[in-house]
């Protein structure tokens, strides 16, 4: 979540972004991971197909950033960091001391800022962004009394740059109004975009999917899930969940469950 704030030293300098570091120790082939079906098997995935996905430790690579524009990685979220695997560039969203929005593209040393993309208001703090193969789409909420409101979700083309807004967000989650009687807030904390365009918002214990112009299509509960959407390269979006990771199929709208025996903190996708 980024609020409009001024840019310290330590937000000066070069960030780095830990992609993923997510330790499993012992972790071998057939060892230790259970595939559960929820609603039903998913197409293409199965045990054999995902003993070999915990290979080790994957550590962050530095990024430069320029000095007039911050990111707190600790917030930024597998969606909101975009890698083109042939040309080995890598984008990010960063913000700026006037609450602009900027997009950043690093491809070794070189460094380009992207002219602002969006403006925050100054009552309103941004819960989640994420990245599109053609787009940007961020959500934004106002925040008072230790309890967020008024939650908006933008979308901007990143070829036309023009930009789409909807309101009432929160209306799209069926378990919002529990959400915010038990735990005292409703929060959206994590967004992705699928190959298709759709969007995904995840808030608590509830994901829906969203088509590029707003349109609910499908959605997904369980108090299990938790943290960061991730899409994989077939297009289906990975959560993780309080003991592995949940694995969600929009087409058919069911989740199967990827046993762990621990909570990861984001499930991130390499080159195969």
């Amino acid at each position: 979540m980024f609020a409009k704030s001024g840019v310290s030293v330590w937000k000066r300098r070069a960030c780095t972004l830990f992609l993923l570091l997510l330790v499993l120790a012992g972790c071998r082939k057939n060892a230790g991971l259970v595939v559960t079906p929820g609603q039903g098997t998913v197409s293409g995935i199965g045990e054999a197909a995902l003993t070999g996905i915990l290979t080790g430790v994957y550590r962050g690579e530095e990024i430069p950033l320029p000095k007039q524009v911050y990111i707190r990685s600790q917030n930024m979220g597998p969606g909101g960091i975009r890698m083109d695997r042939e040309t080995r560039e890598v984008t990010v969203w960063t913000m700026d001391a006037e609450g602009h929005g900027h997009i950043v593209t690093v491809k070794g040393e070189d460094v380009t800022t992207d002219d602002t993309i969006f403006d925050i208001p100054e009552d309103r703090v941004i819960q989640a962004a994420a990245f599109g193969e053609h787009c940007f789409v961020w959500v934004t909420a106002v925040y008072a009394d230790r309890r967020f409101s008024g939650e908006e979700v933008h979308r901007i083309d990143l070829d036309t740059r023009e930009e789409t807004v909807r309101d009432n967000v929160r209306d799209l989650f069926a378990t919002a109004e529990r959400q915010e009687g038990e735990y005292g807030r409703f929060q959206i904390t994590s967004a992705a975009v699928d190959p298709d365009g759709d969007l995904w918002l995840a808030a608590g214990e509830e994901v829906v999917v969203l088509s590029s112009n707003f349109v609910l299509r499908t959605s997904f509960v369980s108090r299990g899930y938790s943290s960061s959407l991730s899409i994989a390269p077939d297009g289906l979006v990975w959560v993780p969940s309080s003991d592995g990771a949940a694995v969600l199929d929009k087409k058919t709208g069911q989740s199967t469950a990827v046993r762990l025996g621990t909570s990861p903190s984001a499930i991130v996708f390499g080159e195969s």
